[in-house]
């Protein structure tokens, strides 16, 4: 398993023999990139090297900067490191309307299904489960009628309460975002990876987004997060640093998908192979999505 290296203390960061070296008052601690799969620094005050930079691009290592509010603000990406780029480039520019409207339409009731099961998991009200259900099941062809909206709004309001705000200034909405932040970083990741533009998305085009394609990929794995704040959030009044730490180690959980159990990283590859697959066949059956109930954390 690839490492998730969380940096809160550091003077600077540099290179050394392909390693990560991490100077903290004097005392030193090498790790090889090879072994690190995505970067957390949370230290605003520290230097970093452009050749460490370079070789984290070059390695394809996720690297994250958070303001000082420990809030993640940015991430580096590699840049144009597909072997075929302009052909992917070119293939993904001439994905048609019709096919994006009927694969949002199957990414959507997937993300409704998810939600459906997060709140079956928790036991929540028979009644807005099967409300759900019925969002799921009446979703059309690029989810015109907004069910996904629809099914938000009373998800959330059954696992937060019905005084929850979306992106209030409170705990729970902290925790949901650092977590969606730390998700869709690594999505970033594996879309530039596979040669796409990540702002070209399926469905969202906003053009002051650039990650219009990450951010439809995220939709089915939000429950992830959510399960994870209800659990741990609910009665806190601050994010804390072993609650950040603990949204990170999510990466490193287990899903069933396609019938195999990934790790949640490895499953973002399976997943948008599987879209790519259908884009480029029409077969459904390259379709495959992350079963939301199956997840497991990773124990420290």
């Amino acid at each position: 398993m690839f490492r998730i290296i969380y940096i809160k203390e550091s003077e600077k960061l540099s290179l050394k023999l392909d390693s990560l070296l991490i100077d903290n008052n004097n005392n030193e601690y090498s790790i090889p990139l090879e072994d690190i799969d995505t970067i957390m620094l949370e230290n605003n005050k520290c230097i970093l090297t452009s050749k460490l930079i370079c070789k984290l691009m070059e390695y394809k290592i996720n690297f994250i900067v958070c303001n000082d509010k420990m809030m993640p603000t940015g991430m580096m990406l590699p840049y144009q490191q597909h072997s075929r780029g302009t052909k992917v480039i070119l293939n993904q520019i001439s994905w048609t309307k019709e096919t994006k409207d009927f694969l949002w339409d199957i990414i959507i009731e997937n993300k409704i299904r998810n939600q459906r099961k997060t709140l079956e998991l928790f036991n929540k009200t028979k009644k807005v489960i099967d409300k759900l259900k019925e969002y799921e099941e009446l979703v059309d062809n690029g989810d015109s009628s907004n069910k996904e909206g629809h099914a938000a709004k009373i998800y959330f309001n059954e696992m937060f309460g019905k005084d929850f705000i979306r992106f209030d200034n409170d705990p729970v909405n902290s925790a949901l975002n650092y977590g969606y932040t730390i998700l869709r970083a690594n999505i970033c990741r594996v879309v530039v990876a596979y040669g796409l533009i990540p702002n070209l998305g399926i469905n969202h085009r906003n053009e002051f987004n650039n990650y219009n394609l990450a951010d439809d990929i995220i939709e089915v794995y939000r429950p992830i997060v959510d399960m994870w704040v209800y659990k741990n959030m609910i009665h806190k009044t601050f994010l804390s640093r072993e609650d950040r730490m603990s949204l990170i180690n999510l990466l490193n959980g287990t899903i069933e998908i396609g019938n195999t159990t990934q790790t949640l990283t490895n499953s973002f590859q399976k997943y948008l192979n599987g879209i790519l697959g259908f884009i480029e066949t029409g077969d459904l059956g390259r379709l495959v999505f992350p079963k939301i109930e199956t997840f497991k954390e990773y124990e420290l």
